[in-house]
C-alpha cells in the first residue's frame, strides 16, 4: 500500500527526519511520499537542503490558509513560532513579511495521485492555522482519509480572534473521532509510539 506522510509547519525538519530516516526503513516501508510544508523561507530553505537528493520528500514554502492566495506571516520570539494569526499571543505584530497562502484541500487533489486510496498520515504544529485546516478538510470530506492525526494541535488556542470557534474546533474532532498522537521534537520521550502504530493499522 503506498503510504502518505504530511508534515505541516516543518519548523527543522526533525520529525521529518525520524520519519523518512528512521520509521520507514525500520517498517521497510519503501513505497511512500513524504510532504513537507514550512510557511517561513529561511525555514524552509535550511529544511530543503538537509534533504535535498531525497527523490521521495518534496518540500513547499506555503502557509495552511483558507484561501489560495498571499498573505502576512507573523515572527514570533523564536522562529517556531511564526503565525498566519497577528493575535497570537506568541508573534511580534511588527515584524512580518508576505508568503504564500495554499488550502490543502486544493493541493491534495492537484497533486498527490491515489490520495484517498492511501495509507495517509498528517503531522501538524501551525499556530493557530489548525483551525483552517481542519475546518477545510471538514467541509471537503477528507478527514477520514488520514489514517493518522500526529503532532501538536493545540495552537488554536492561542489565538485571540478564535477563542470564539474553540467548541467548533473540539466538535470537528469530537464528530470525527479523531485521536491525536504527540509527535515532536520537544520532550520526544513524550511522545507516542508512532512506529508502532503504523505497523499495526497497515498490518489490519
Amino acid at each position: 500500500m503506498k503510504v502518505n506522510y504530511f508534515d505541516l509547519g516543518l519548523y527543522k525538519g526533525v520529525e521529518l527526519g525520524w520519519m523518512v530516516n528512521e520509521i520507514f526503513p525500520n517498517l521497510d516501508i519503501q513505497d511512500y511520499n513524504a510532504y513537507g510544508f514550512e510557511a517561513n523561507p529561511q525555514l524552509c530553505e535550511n529544511v530543503c537542503s538537509q534533504f535535498k537528493g531525497k527523490d521521495k520528500v518534496k518540500i513547499y514554502n506555503y502557509a495552511i490558509n483558507k484561501e489560495n492566495k498571499p498573505l502576512k506571516l507573523y515572527l514570533g520570539d523564536s522562529l517556531e513560532c511564526s503565525s498566519i494569526y497577528d493575535t497570537n499571543k506568541n508573534i511580534n505584530r511588527d515584524q512580518s513579511f508576505d508568503v504564500s497562502g495554499v488550502k490543502f484541500s486544493s493541493w491534495l487533489k492537484e497533486n498527490v495521485e491515489e490520495f484517498e486510496n492511501s495509507f495517509n498520515i498528517i503531522r501538524v504544529n501551525i499556530e493557530g492555522a489548525e483551525w483552517d485546516l481542519m475546518n477545510d478538510l471538514d467541509e471537503n470530506n477528507l478527514i477520514g482519509c488520514f489514517n493518522i492525526y500526529c503532532g501538536s494541535f493545540n495552537d488554536v488556542k492561542k489565538v485571540g480572534e478564535l477563542h470564539q470557534h474553540l467548541k467548533e474546533y473540539r466538535r470537528i474532532f469530537k464528530k470525527n473521532n479523531i485521536k491525536v498522537r504527540r509527535f515532536k521534537a520537544f520532550k520526544p520521550r513524550n511522545n507516542y509510539d508512532i512506529e508502532g502504530l503504523i505497523k499495526q493499522l497497515i498490518g489490519e
